[in-house]
């Protein structure tokens, strides 16, 4: 009876192909973990907010009255 084996050309083939999609994967996991970072701080909303009351903005609107 004859053995079944792989052969080596198709073991080669398969490793490459592996390698290939675990880098590709990996470097488009990395890329949108840093995308994401860069939309977080450039979103205005999370700026702090000053609750500090402005004065002359209350004048002004007085003044309209």
């Amino acid at each position: 009876m004859k053995k079944n084996s792989i052969s080596p050309y198709l073991l080669v083939i398969s490793i490459m192909t592996f390698v290939t999609l675990f880098v590709a994967t990996v470097s488009q996991s990395y890329d949108n973990l840093i995308n994401s970072t860069r939309i977080s701080q450039n979103n205005s909303l999370g700026k702090t907010i000053d609750f500090n009351l402005k004065t002359d903005v209350i004048k002004i609107i007085e003044s309209r009255r």
